[in-house]
């Protein structure tokens, strides 16, 4: 294997993804071009104006303004009433208030509700939706009950409500896709998804999940143009939040340091750190792997070395600092001291480990994975007599 296989085989071992694996294997025979107009139909008709006044409302909740933003979204509902894409986002945002115990009064929700023992607002909210949907049957009623009911077939059987009104609801259809996606039926996922794509195919929530049933079937320079595409759309959407948007770049980053275009890496990583909504270590994990992959190891140590400092508790992090220490560094005794941190985080010790001792018990069988795969290596080592540097510092190096 050459260094560069090398390198991408152990990204894909240390960060547990790659871009055939960020999601459960399946097959797509490809994401279709969408046309730039269509006839949006009742779920998603809006005007331009309200288009505004979403945008204004997704401003305020990130600002944090989340009964500013849940007040313009009302208003904006109360003129488009079957407008699925302004409810999912209401829907959204009123789970993220009552995860802050903020009231809702005007659902029946009031403080003194959500502070009790007990209380559950997440369950509150999807008893509400279901009752407004028996009271008041229609398909993006159906459809909204069923986006927060954790039972599958409970879910499926709402969205089949959704069908028999409106077997024309691509929500509905998406919505099945989604949930036959879950259960591992890919067969029945890509028919729901051809439904909802001859209905709606601009559908953003449907051609997102396209593009990662593409991941396991497809190449990777095919499954980047799908992402790509869906990227360049969700951007203009207002429906579509900063952290969403962040999940599709470091997605998106994943498949392109398979194809090579490090600079392109390179650019969504540095914005990824810039906007914090993803996950800093897992960037920097990306960002190692990448580097040596064109062969800067200077740079691929930096980045690994942030990513260990950046989470002291990650397994992976220290796992890439030791691979490219023991591997391209040729600096045994560092690798042995990364090897080691490794171990510890894995079993949740961060003191001095004896190699002797008996097997630790790490919380998860992932764990056990990669404790079992850093003490193979460390062993490696002390077969050829390395025991680390001789004063093992907390500072990594």
């Amino acid at each position: 294997m050459t260094r560069r296989g090398a390198a991408l085989s152990r990204l894909a071992f240390a960060l547990g993804l790659s871009a055939a694996g960020l999601l459960s294997a399946c097959a797509s025979s490809g994401e279709p071009l969408f046309l730039p107009f269509t006839n949006p139909g009742p779920y998603s008709e809006l005007s331009d104006d309200a288009r505004a006044r979403v945008a204004d409302a997704q401003r305020a909740w990130e600002a944090g303004d989340l009964r500013i933003a849940r007040a313009g979204l009302l208003r904006i509902a109360a003129d488009y009433r079957r407008n699925i894409d302004v409810a999912v986002m209401l829907q959204e945002l009123e789970l993220e208030l009552l995860k802050w115990e903020i009231a809702l009064p005007d659902l029946g929700f009031y403080k003194s509700m959500l502070t009790a023992d007990g209380a559950d607002g997440a369950a509150m909210l999807r008893r509400h939706y279901r009752q407004r949907a028996d009271r008041n049957p229609s398909p993006e009623n159906y459809v909204l009950a069923a986006r927060l009911e954790p039972d599958l077939p409970a879910a499926r059987s709402l969205l089949a409500r959704a069908l028999e009104l409106d077997t024309d609801c691509a929500w509905a259809h998406y919505g099945s896709a989604y949930l036959a996606f879950r259960a591992g039926d890919y067969k029945e996922a890509r028919t729901r998804l051809k439904s909802q794509a001859e209905l709606d195919p601009g559908l953003l929530p449907a051609r997102r999940l396209r593009a990662r049933m593409l991941a396991s079937s497809e190449t990777p320079e095919v499954t980047a143009q799908a992402l790509d595409r869906w990227l360049t759309d969700a951007r203009r959407s207002p429906f579509v939040r900063p952290i969403t948007i962040s999940e599709g770049e470091f997605d998106l980053a994943l498949l392109l340091a398979e194809t090579d275009e490090y600079e392109r890496v390179e650019e969504l990583c540095t914005k990824l750190l810039a906007d914090g909504y993803v996950n800093a270590t897992s960037v920097y994990l990306v960002l190692a792997a990448t580097r040596i992959s064109d062969d800067h190891v200077e740079e691929a140590l930096d980045a690994a070395r942030r990513a260990s400092r950046s989470a002291p508790s990650s397994t992976l992090a220290h796992i890439q600092r030791a691979l490219i220490l023991e591997d391209w560094k040729a600096e045994p005794e560092r690798a042995f001291d990364a090897w080691t941190r490794a171990m510890e985080a894995a079993t949740g010790v961060y003191d001095e480990l004896s190699l002797s001792s008996d097997r630790p018990e790490p919380s998860t069988v992932r764990d056990a994975q990669l404790w079992l795969f850093a003490r193979t290596r460390l062993a490696r080592l002390e077969r050829k007599g390395v025991t680390g540097s001789s004063e093992r510092s907390t500072e990594q190096r």
